[in-house]
């Protein structure tokens, strides 16, 4: 990999280098890790927030079925 032998400077920087670039992707995991965790967690309140509207009221269900139209008219458009 190099033409030259490197001095024992050289060697340290390289070193140095090499492992804060290995720190950064085991950070760049950790981030990666918790931001799916928080999505999976959202999409599970959200799920059990449909499952409550679902099961509720006939009231409530027209309410939410009218909110779902409202919202795919403003998609359409």
């Amino acid at each position: 990999m190099f033409s030259e032998i490197s001095t024992g400077d050289e060697l340290k920087q390289i070193t140095t280098i090499a492992l804060q670039n290995a720190s950064n992707d085991l950070g760049n995991n950790n981030i990666n890790e918790a931001i799916r965790r928080r999505v999976q967690k959202g999409i599970e309140q959200n799920g059990q927030h449909f499952e409550h509207l679902i099961k509720s009221s006939p009231a409530q269900k027209s309410r939410f079925s009218q909110l779902i139209g409202m919202r795919r008219q403003v998609r359409q458009n």
